[in-house]
């Protein structure tokens, strides 16, 4: 991949890395108050983390385990409220 020609980006995952489980946090706290912004956050940074671990060449079969917990939270998404 060619990022292996550029040893510097490799700095920066930690950082993303972090960021993502920061959004995982605030979308669970939207799902917690019954938001539906948070059960469509979920999913969404679900997704955007295993494209960056797929990118730094880090990825775990088990985050794919998330697709089955928003798949749970979307099952409450009628009874959740809108935010305005």
């Amino acid at each position: 991949m060619y990022i292996n020609l550029y040893k510097g980006v490799y700095a920066i995952y930690p950082a993303v890395n972090a960021l993502m489980i920061v959004f995982s946090f605030v979308s669970i706290s939207g799902i917690w108050s019954m938001e539906k912004w948070g059960a469509i956050t979920f999913p969404v940074v679900v997704t955007i983390k295993i494209i960056t671990d797929l990118i730094f060449s880090n990825f775990s079969g088990w985050y794919l385990l998330g697709y089955v917990v928003a798949i749970y939270f979307f099952t409450f998404y009628k009874q959740m409220r809108r935010s305005e």
